[in-house]
């Protein structure tokens, strides 16, 4: 089983690298389980349903024209744009571990105590294929 340390993810959102702002992310996959237990089942019997696709993420603001907090903050609630992931960065020919949805920016939250670095956080949620 090989191993990596996360140090080379990439964000890329609608055109933008947001790579160089984030230092935490997350793809969570999954899917809704539907109860089928029927009469004389002594169990819960389940199985897969739709599945659903969120990304989260977090990093230090960068504000500014065309940087990430003018970028997150104009997309909020925009359904339009390709969100990819890679898990440790881009190299032709490499599995890099790449994942891609249309999303769209749930949230984008800023703050920290006094006399921290300005953060932020954001989650973002696949809106699926038409």
């Amino acid at each position: 089983m090989a191993t990596i340390v996360y140090t080379n993810a990439k964000v890329l959102y609608g055109g933008h690298n947001l790579s160089g702002d984030h230092n935490e992310l997350s793809l969570d996959y999954a899917s809704e389980m539907q109860d089928v237990t029927a009469f004389g089942d002594s169990t819960r019997i389940n199985t897969g349903g739709l599945t659903t696709a969120s990304v989260s993420g977090a990093g230090y603001w960068n504000g500014g024209t065309n940087n990430a907090d003018a970028t997150l903050f104009e997309l909020v609630g925009d359904d339009l744009e390709p969100l990819t992931v890679f898990g440790n960065g881009i190299t032709e020919g490499a599995e890099t571990g790449a994942y891609s949805m249309k999303a769209v920016i749930e949230n984008y939250n800023l703050g920290n105590t006094v006399g921290d670095m300005l953060t932020f956080d954001l989650t973002a949620q696949g809106r699926g294929v038409k």
